[in-house]
């Protein structure tokens, strides 16, 4: 019953072209979106009036979550390619979820990732190498295709170059030369915005370097490395394998 509520609150967004806005920083947070098809980006305006991206959605994610605790929208939603997105009305979702504990469960999972998916991309930014910021990314976009059943060693990026560098605060040519030295270590293959891992593992092992040589001050092991989370699943009939946290 809680699903069919939802599902009468859904109706049909606009169709995006490459490069429409959705919305902008200001503009009122009437609705909740769901990315149906294609893929979008998230970004902010900078002090300097430089976009600066601070991250991306697929399909199957929500999108304007902060329209279910403040009255406007804080970033700019741009279509990264053909888009379609699906409506639901923040006032009509929370007069719902008053009546429905599961729907209110709901919504505090979409909260919760929210809140993680940004404490990860701040981890991916402290990084002091290119190396490991790129390797972090792809490790985070890795575990999101895993978790939508799909292959996680071959992967199509939907972002452009020039965006993925701009999201890890790095010049264009800085991201070439870390998908250079990849290939050249047999790690994966980049063929446009085709992406093929032949050792996950070792990617891994280059996303949580830093992490593995610093400690607490107090010699305890960090906690809550985001990275830690992640399970990355080969091809049918490959092998899987996993980072567990603290080891």
């Amino acid at each position: 019953m809680d699903l069919m509520t939802l599902s009468r609150l859904i109706t049909q967004g606009p169709v995006l072209n490459k490069g429409d806005v959705l919305f902008r920083p200001g503009q009122a947070a009437s609705s909740l979106y769901m990315i149906r098809t294609g893929s979008v980006r998230s970004s902010r305006t900078d002090d300097d009036g430089d976009e600066r991206i601070v991250g991306f959605a697929l399909a199957g994610d929500f999108a304007g979550v902060a329209a279910l605790c403040d009255d406007t929208y804080s970033n700019t939603l741009t279509a990264m390619q053909t888009t379609v997105v699906c409506d639901i009305s923040v006032d009509a979702l929370k007069q719902a979820s008053a009546s429905s504990p599961a729907l209110n469960r709901f919504l505090l999972r979409l909260l919760s990732k929210e809140l993680r998916y940004n404490r990860q991309a701040r981890l991916r930014l402290a990084a002091p190498r290119s190396r490991i910021r790129v390797a972090r990314f792809i490790v985070h976009h890795m575990a999101q295709l895993a978790g939508r059943s799909l292959s996680a060693t071959r992967i199509r990026l939907p972002m452009a170059r020039w965006e993925l560098a701009n999201h890890l605060g790095l010049a264009i040519e800085s991201v070439s030369r870390v998908f250079s030295g990849f290939r050249s270590e047999g790690i994966l293959e980049v063929r446009g915005r085709e992406m093929i891992i032949h050792a996950p593992e070792r990617l891994y092992l280059i996303a949580e370097e830093s992490l593995f040589k610093r400690t607490l001050d107090d010699g305890e092991p960090l906690a809550g490395q985001a990275l830690s989370e992640v399970s990355c699943l080969g091809d049918s009939g490959a092998g899987s394998c996993r980072i567990a946290a603290n080891g």
